[in-house]
């Protein structure tokens, strides 16, 4: 490879906040939306992790706008450069894309007859090679030699960069890594030499293979209009490949949109707002080391949840009391999960450390004096759904909460409200399911289906017969439960009270059913 291509030509600008962005975009770029939700705050802003991003984003603008008035009393921005700036923003958009992408990934094709984003980042430096090399040799006809032909020369590209033969190798054998580091050598070199063109010389004229006198300004928004078209079938080739464009994905586009915005306002002009770029860069930089820190806390948290492991559990939370408000994989309070997987010990020093408590939460771990607080200030969360489609009334029937079930049926919880989720259960299903049979009759004294079905074609009597309760299946009979009924595999209260060895049970509800 040419090296002293490689090299490029100074820099334009000193892009002094790029390197801790990008090191923030890898640390996000694969966060879930369960991380971006995780306890952060921007300020006064505690909205989670997403603000890492949200208030970079508005910190770059800031400068951008303050670079931009700058800009027009110190040196306006000619044609190239503006256009060149919109190129730069193409090229940030492509590397924002590309983070977190692998070899492995790049080198498949969503279809046969499709490109890999592997061949598509080919076509795109081979096409820029070809418009650098077109812009330069119309320059070269106006400040050097006007006798030159108009027509670019054949084998012009490789005398002003290198051997065509190289440059394939690189596309052939190098890695994605190899690959935009050519590519951003190129990039800088375009931005380096382009941007001293006058306003008079981006109407100079220069002619291709269109056989059209296109001026150069045509030639430099080419850039980035033909980079814009293929980032978008770079976008539509990830996403056939499963390569998500999640939410923090999308937020750190926007990042780098706000980057590309400040870097461009200083191509021709790298020495304005020296110290305020410094200021920005180390706050992004200490940013992205808190933010790593804060997710590595957090997953080590979730780990200890699900392994009932509590000494892990109060030792992070007494040192980052924040995380006692912290999200499960699923976008799901850890303290809710703790209560979901048997663990009231762990839940407990959540509750302890100071965990914010939503009606669920609270209906599930029994503080009837929070579920009554978040109803007054939030009516409507007597019947509303929680992130995992339980509401407040099914959660507080499951875990055996008789007091804070009677307290939510007399504020008008709906006892036949249905689950939004796979479960698709019913109040019934749950009180059931905790083997309680004060709740099952405030139920159905209150108006709940006895032959509700759940997923799987399960009714409550299906639960009671397989758990061998027997009061709970005389109290269901009792209130018109149809022990014909059956599931969506042809299991009935009798069959699977006898396959869970309750044989006389099932022997009793086959007397029932024929009376």
């Amino acid at each position: 490879m040419n090296q002293a291509f490689l090299s490029s030509s100074p820099p334009v600008y000193d892009p002094l906040p790029a390197a801790a962005v990008e090191r923030l975009g890898r640390i996000m770029q694969a966060s879930s939306d369960g991380d971006l939700g995780q306890p952060w705050a921007w300020g006064p802003h505690a909205e989670g992790v997403r603000f890492a991003l949200l208030g970079t984003y508005q910190e770059l603008r800031e400068l951008a706008v303050r670079l931009g008035q700058e800009r027009r009393i110190t040196a306006p921005l000619s044609t190239a450069q503006h256009a060149l700036g919109q190129y730069h923003a193409a090229y940030r958009d492509l590397l924002a894309l590309l983070t977190g992408v692998d070899d492995d990934l790049v080198a498949r094709r969503p279809l046969p007859n499709e490109w890999s984003v592997r061949e598509t980042l080919g076509h795109i430096v081979r096409a820029e090679r070809g418009f650098f090399t077109l812009v330069h040799y119309g320059l070269r006809r106006q400040r050097e030699n006007s006798t030159l032909p108009e027509r670019l020369p054949e084998g012009e590209v490789e005398r002003l960069l290198e051997q065509a033969d190289l440059f394939q190798n690189l596309l052939r054998d190098g890695d994605l890594h190899e690959i935009m580091s050519y590519y951003g050598a190129l990039h800088g070199r375009i931005l380096g030499e382009f941007a001293g063109i006058t306003d008079q010389e981006v109407r100079g004229p220069s002619l291709w293979w269109e056989d059209i006198r296109y001026p150069l300004q045509h030639r430099l928004h080419r850039f980035d209009a033909h980079l814009r078209q293929h980032t978008v079938q770079i976008g539509m080739a990830l996403a056939a490949l499963g390569h998500e464009e999640t939410e923090a994905r999308r937020l750190l586009r926007l990042v780098y949109s706000a980057l590309a915005e400040v870097e461009a306002l200083l191509i021709g002009a790298p020495d304005l707002a020296v110290k305020e770029r410094e200021m920005l860069a180390d706050t992004i930089q200490a940013r992205s080391i808190e933010i790593d820190d804060r997710l590595q806390q957090i997953w080590r948290l979730q780990t200890a949840v699900v392994e009932g492991d509590t000494q892990t559990v109060s030792e992070i939370l007494s040192y980052h009391p924040i995380l006692a408000d912290a999200l499960d994989d699923s976008g799901l309070p850890l303290i809710l999960s703790a209560v979901y997987r048997g663990q009231p010990a762990a839940a407990a020093i959540f509750e302890e450390k100071g965990a914010e408590l939503s009606i669920f939460e609270a209906a599930a771990l029994g503080n009837l004096a929070v579920v009554q607080r978040e109803a007054e200030a939030w009516p409507e969360d007597v019947t509303a759904y929680g992130r995992d489609g339980f509401t407040a009334l099914q959660l507080a029937c499951y875990f055996g909460h008789e007091a804070i079930a009677r307290w939510l049926v007399d504020q008008g919880a709906e006892v036949s409200a249905v689950s939004r989720n796979n479960q698709a259960l019913q109040a019934i299903h749950a009180a059931v399911a905790n083997n309680s049979l004060s709740l099952t009759h405030l139920l159905l004294a209150n108006g709940a289906d006895v032959n509700a079905r759940q997923n799987g074609g399960f009714t409550a009597l299906h639960a009671a017969a397989q758990n061998g309760n027997e009061e709970l299946v005389a109290l269901l009979l009792a209130s018109g439960a149809d022990a014909s009924l059956a599931g969506d595999q042809g299991e009935t209260a009798v069959s699977l009270a006898r396959a869970a060895g309750h044989v006389g049970l099932a022997e009793r509800i086959e007397q029932e059913m024929t009376k």
